[in-house]
């Protein structure tokens, strides 16, 4: 009798257990997994607060709004992978926190699994996500100082400490990102000398001003074109304004304002490794060759108009193998502008 329970137990284990496991690799992203509340306890990150929602008790806050908060983060497509470092030297920008609309404990949204894996500094975390942007647990953030919690002022904080960050990006994703940084600096200083140097010697450099490249229309010039742009007055059609489908003609220097540097993307929050943050509709880079690479450097929107005042420049680098007179390496192909647009 004794044996036939034991027996009856472990085949118990074995179908409760044995259920979950397979539950669990059945899942595809956006499958619901449970509910988000709203919060009435304010978070603070060195003194500022962050916008928080409730999971289970847990106060949650989106790995994307910690890049205002001297944080870096980085996403990889491939890899299908968050990861973020602390920056002490960051520009910190916090949000703005509203009041909630709604009661504390109230139902805010539906959150749902994921197969993108988040990393703070190298330590991957639970993460969940919700209307596109990857949740975590707030007192994680205990990795890079204390976290303390005012139970009678509804407050949960962490004062950062001095972290040495450990290198998560790999040794490729690190090079071209550093090769785009560099590329950024150029173009943010108008140095098109510089910069023609680091153009496709055979591809030259495409310019389109939204994230989807039409080849038939988008500008593209040779090395001897890019060096003068500085002092270039001429005025091209460059494409056509999304909506009104009107043609873009100007000259270079407006073009730029309007098209390229519309924002100071050097200190965009938020970087993707060959992988595009945002976009109206689907990027068509691969007509720069299957062996291209890219950066997206990613300005979010603001409130009130938070999906309408966003804008990404995404630099995209081709292969050269190289010649009597240029290096084997990655050049510079296209410079593609991308904004919300109808």
């Amino acid at each position: 009798m004794k044996t036939k329970k034991i027996v009856a137990l472990i085949f118990a284990f074995i179908m409760i257990f044995g259920s979950f496991n397979f539950t669990a690799s059945a899942l595809k992203n956006g499958d619901p997994l449970g509910d988000i509340l709203y919060s009435d306890i304010i978070a603070y990150i060195n003194g500022k607060a962050i916008p928080t929602s409730i999971k289970n008790g847990m106060t949650m806050v989106v790995v994307e709004d910690l890049m205002n908060y001297g944080f870096d983060v980085f996403w990889n497509g491939k890899d299908r992978t968050l990861k973020v470092e602390i920056n002490p030297n960051k520009q910190v920008t916090p949000m703005k926190v509203d009041k909630n609309a709604k009661p504390s404990g109230t139902f805010k949204c539906k959150y749902v699994y994921t197969d993108i894996r988040t990393y703070l500094s190298g330590e991957m975390v639970e993460s969940f996500a919700i209307n596109g942007v990857t949740l975590i647990d707030f007192e994680l953030l205990a990795k890079y100082g204390s976290v303390k919690w005012d139970g009678k002022a509804r407050t949960i904080s962490v004062t950062t400490k001095s972290y040495n960050p450990v290198l998560t990006l790999s040794e490729s994703e690190n090079y071209v990102y550093d090769l785009a940084a560099d590329v950024l600096k150029l173009i943010k200083n108008k140095d098109w000398g510089a910069l023609g140097h680091m153009v496709h010697p055979k591809q030259g450099l495409t310019f389109s001003p939204y994230g989807y490249v039409d080849t038939s229309t988008a500008i593209r010039l040779g090395i001897g074109d890019v060096i003068p742009l500085g002092m270039d007055k001429t005025v091209r059609k460059w494409g056509y304004y999304e909506g009104s489908g009107n043609p873009i003609k100007c000259a270079f220097a407006e073009y730029y304002d309007r098209f390229i540097y519309s924002h100071d993307f050097l200190k965009a929050p938020v970087i993707g490794v060959d992988r595009t943050i945002r976009s109206t509709y689907p990027d068509n880079l691969f007509v720069f060759g299957n062996g291209c690479v890219y950066v997206d450097f990613h300005m979010p929107g603001v409130e009130p108009y938070i999906d309408f005042t966003w804008a990404s420049l995404r630099l995209v680098f081709g292969w050269y193998e190289g010649d009597e007179y240029y290096e084997s390496g990655l050049y510079l192909v296209a410079i593609v502008h991308d904004q919300w647009t109808i």
